[in-house]
């Protein structure tokens, strides 16, 4: 049993879970095999960007059909560039839409977004297939987001 309890120990992902504080964003980071890393997002597709220098990046795994939602905070910047890639050059995925701070929404993008902002505050930008264009993907996608 000693052993059991060893192994499951031993073979289980290294995780670490982070969350804000209602929760919304939590998400998972873990390492992969070749210590190839990558950001789960929580059960409701939330990631919430942690940026440096003005830059945040991600790489993640997208389900069909799922929605990913990158939320962060403007702080004193006036304009977001985000950039979405995949290792599949005919992927059905996109930056659907932002939304800004105060309920309203602006969109569909394409593989590249630049909004400048109206207001400061929260925005949330979601990822997802272009619907009137292809059938469901599912795969793995990098963001990169600068704020200035």
């Amino acid at each position: 049993m000693t052993i059991g309890c060893f192994y499951t120990y031993a073979c289980t992902p290294k995780e670490k879970q982070q969350k804000d504080e209602n929760n919304k964003s939590s998400f998972t980071t873990a390492t992969l095999m070749g210590n190839d890393s990558f950001t789960s997002p929580s059960d409701t597709g939330y990631i919430d960007l942690d940026f440096h220098n003005g830059e945040a990046e991600i790489e993640t795994v997208k389900q069909k059909n799922q929605t990913i939602y990158l939320t962060f905070n403007s702080g004193d910047h006036k304009k977001v560039r985000a950039t979405l890639t995949t290792p599949d050059s005919l992927a059905n995925v996109r930056f659907n839409r932002i939304y800004l701070p105060d309920g309203d929404a602006d969109g569909p993008f394409g593989c590249t977004l630049e909004y400048e902002f109206p207001e400061a505050g929260n925005y949330e930008i979601s990822i997802h297939e272009n619907m009137m264009a292809g059938e469901p993907w599912s795969g793995r996608l990098k963001v990169k987001v600068t704020l200035e």
